[in-house]
């Protein structure tokens, strides 16, 4: 299941009332392209990406200038047909929430990846039978 690789390490995290200078500081020169914007209860509010931040008036505030309702999966989702998909559409990462839209973290495609194979090598294999 997605939940298995989904991970809040290497997330950039914003909050409802940060102002977008603030989170444009924080992109500073990282591989970040985006923050999860979240409330105070961890729900997934949207995303803001860092062109938006740099490009936003000083005195925005994250709301403001993020992408509301990001497109995410659920944590039972399934890790083989995710992966699949994503690979289709080349998305490299998706963001995880429950259903009342708790972040728990991003999926990468490498992670999906690593959770499919091992769950693959630990598969018995039908039809095999050991003779007596």
């Amino acid at each position: 299941m997605v939940g298995e690789a989904a991970s809040r390490d290497r997330v950039l995290e914003c909050r409802i009332g940060d102002s977008a200078a603030d989170a444009a500081r924080a992109f500073g020169s990282g591989d970040h392209d985006f923050c999860v914007v979240l409330n105070d209860e961890d729900v997934l509010l949207g995303r803001l990406r860092k062109k938006s931040a740099a490009a936003a008036p000083p005195e925005a505030k994250v709301e403001e200038v993020m992408q509301i309702g990001p497109t995410t999966v659920r944590p039972t989702a399934g890790a083989e047909d995710l992966l699949d998909r994503m690979q289709k559409r080349n998305v490299p990462a998706v963001l995880v929430t429950t259903g009342k839209g708790k972040f728990l973290g991003i999926a990468r495609q490498r992670h999906l990846r690593a959770l499919v194979e091992k769950s693959k090598s630990e598969r018995p294999v039908s039809g095999l039978h050991r003779r007596r």
